[in-house]
């Protein structure tokens, strides 16, 4: 039989067998297709030995993942240029109502307005802010640095981020002069930690621009 006859008769064989239809079935089409998504290793390998699609490379890679700042890591930039703000000003708002005569108001045993838990929650705001502060820094510099260990800090912040408005807020509510002054708009702080975390934590771990850009 003719070599033509045979390779045409394979080519038919290929687009029948990979389910290909109507426009897919030129030459080019079938080719390109079959060089970026070979449907089986018997589609890719009477592709590899047809002179209709021989030079078509069906072994080429997927194309290069996405480098540099860009897509969502602009929205990544922004938050992280405004997060040092946002903490820095939650410190200010602790600190600012402090003077000698409140604190002993809140932690002498006796006070009117004493509970155990004043104390260690005041000091425990101020320290877990303020490391998240120094910590949020750091992510900026290493965020524009390009620095391979950014992305797992960053996962580490979010969640402890969210970890500390969640219990901010547990220990608040089990002072009963703050939880009886606490409105609901309180709550909104810890939830949206969270769902912040839900959605950047899984992009951090899987998103090709991430692999690609931090490599420094």
């Amino acid at each position: 039989m003719p070599a033509s006859w045979l390779e045409r008769r394979s080519l038919f064989t290929v687009q029948r067998k990979c389910g290909f239809r109507g426009k897919e079935r030129s030459t080019t089409r079938t080719g390109a297709i079959l060089a970026r998504y070979p449907r089986s290793c018997q589609c890719a390998q009477i592709a590899k030995t047809s002179r209709y699609l021989c030079d078509v490379d069906t072994t080429k890679s997927s194309p290069p993942p996405p480098v540099g700042i860009g897509g969502w890591l602009i929205l990544v930039a922004v938050g992280l240029c405004l997060t040092p703000i946002r903490i820095a000003a939650e410190i200010l708002a602790t600190v600012r109502p402090l003077n000698p005569a409140l604190w002993h108001a809140l932690t002498t045993p006796g006070a009117r307005a004493y509970h155990p838990l004043f104390g260690p929650w005041i000091v425990g705001q101020l320290v877990a802010y303020s490391a998240l502060l120094l910590w949020a820094l750091a992510l900026l510099y290493l965020f524009f640095a390009k620095k391979r260990i950014f992305p797992r800090l960053m996962i580490a912040f979010l969640i402890a981020r969210a970890l500390v408005q969640v219990a901010d807020i547990s220990v608040a509510l089990r002072i009963p002069m703050v939880a009886n002054s606490l409105q609901v708009n309180v709550f909104g702080g810890p939830i949206i930690a969270i769902v912040v975390a839900a959605i950047w934590v899984p992009y951090f771990l899987w998103s090709r621009r991430v692999a690609g850009t931090f490599v420094n």
